[in-house]
């Protein structure tokens, strides 16, 4: 899970509603134009409003060959791609949980702050 900066919900410019929850789907690296790319792919739970930077669905950065490799499709469907420079710009916190399915019931969990606040 992703939580973005701010209070409110309210959708900045860049397409990011403040104070809100995102899931975290997947993590891609990729290379374009001979530079490592490292993308995040996130999915706003309302299903619609989407990040609107590079590597957004209309962003021109992306070639055929990229979207094949990610499994990107165009649609208002709150489903996104992210660099992670701006995702580290743009969101406020980060938790990931990662169950252990050869030992039953054995959970761990990664809670990290990007904020310069001390919690």
């Amino acid at each position: 899970m992703a939580a973005s900066k701010g209070q409110g919900e309210e959708k900045n410019a860049a397409g990011i509603i403040s104070g809100h929850a995102y899931s975290m789907i997947s993590i891609h690296e990729l290379e374009h134009k001979g530079k490592q790319v490292r993308l995040l792919k996130l999915r706003n739970p309302w299903g619609r409003g989407e990040w609107q930077g590079d590597w957004s669905d209309k962003s021109p950065l992306w070639t055929p060959a990229l979207k094949k490799q990610v499994g990107f499709t165009d649609q208002d469907d709150g489903i996104f791609f992210i660099k992670l420079e701006d995702y580290l710009s743009n969101y406020e916190w980060t938790s990931i949980s990662v169950e252990n399915t050869l030992a039953k019931y054995t959970h761990s969990t990664l809670q990290h702050s990007f904020s310069e606040k001390e919690d």
